[in-house]
């Protein structure tokens, strides 16, 4: 990938990551508990750090997008950190 590709996608990404970070403020709406399907481990991006983290599948997350983004990734909290989850990953378990 050329410099100039690889300077214009970091900008995307930035860009993109700034955006779902600041929707994160306006969230009005409460959430019934969601968890990450799966066991095991997944493996997701961290829009604030731009890497790659293990989660573990299964956990309880918190979500802190309303709408997900042009992927179909929602910004949640999981394991004390922000990771972008694809919305057929998120499964609603109700309220307790």
């Amino acid at each position: 990938m050329s410099k100039k590709n690889q300077s214009k996608q970091k900008l995307i990404v930035e860009s993109h990551a700034a955006s779902l970070l600041e929707s994160q403020k306006k969230i009005r709406k409460i959430y019934p508990y969601e968890i990450i399907s799966g066991e095991g481990w997944g493996f997701f991006m961290n829009p604030e750090t731009k890497q790659i983290v293990k989660i573990t599948l299964g956990k309880q997350i918190m979500r802190a997008s309303e709408q997900p983004d042009s992927k179909g990734r929602h910004l949640v909290i999981a394991e004390n950190q922000y990771i972008l989850v694809p919305k057929e990953l998120i499964i609603d378990i109700g309220y307790n």
